[in-house]
């Protein structure tokens, strides 16, 4: 009864931390809730856990999800890899960018390689990361600036900046202050996309352009 009560414990543990990670979860983790190699090798091989790939896991009981291959590829890349770019413009609804890859955000030293990711290399500040369920992913202003830096196109950057602007995730002022820090050309095209949008919510929203501080 004691044992059962301890796997239990163990099994509850280990749930709390699947649920941030939609039903993911890896051998380290596992190992710090209590599971040893030799009892993870247990449950994978009897079928209470589905092995993924190497080092990561998930309940095969857990129901898919709109976002759980974000989730995989954050498990992958470790605490440094953030999701960013052209996927962190499609998450946040900016612009119709559709990626047909992952764009990660991951520390210059990151040495993995994965099929369908294409990474970016940089040390991203914690005021430019927010959390999302079960992976990380770059703030509406650091997706911007990475768009500005990219290869996007200018059209595409204009309605990024339009769509952020309505939707309310930055003001203008914030993005013009960001600008300053980017190199001259990325600087160049957010300027130039921003006072594209901007013309275009003044002749759509007069009043709310007028009044909303942007």
């Amino acid at each position: 009864m004691k044992s059962a009560g301890i796997e239990q414990d163990r099994r509850r543990r280990l749930a709390r931390i699947a649920a941030g990670q939609a039903g993911y979860f890896t051998s380290r983790q596992a190992a710090s809730v209590g599971y040893s190699t030799r009892l993870q090798h247990h449950h994978a091989s009897r079928g209470n856990w589905r092995r993924v790939e190497r080092g990561i896991y998930r309940f095969p009981e857990w129901p898919s999800g709109e976002h759980e291959d974000l989730a995989l590829i954050g498990l992958w890349s470790g605490p440094g890899g953030v999701i960013s770019h052209d996927s962190a413009l499609e998450l946040h609804g900016l612009s119709d960018v559709l990626p047909d890859q992952i764009h990660l955000t991951v520390p210059p030293g990151f040495r993995k390689r994965r099929d369908r990711v294409v990474l970016h290399k940089a040390d991203l500040e914690p005021s430019d990361i927010t959390d999302q369920a079960g992976f990380r992913i770059t703030t509406p202003l650091r997706t911007i600036a990475d768009a500005a830096r990219s290869v996007l196109s200018p059209e595409h950057l204009e309605a990024a900046v339009r769509d952020g602007l309505r939707l309310g995730l930055f003001r203008k002022a914030k993005l013009l202050d960001f600008a300053l820090e980017l190199p001259q050309e990325a600087a160049v095209r957010l300027r130039a996309a921003v006072k594209a949008a901007d013309r275009s919510v003044e002749h759509h929203s007069p009043l709310l352009s007028k009044n909303s501080g942007y």
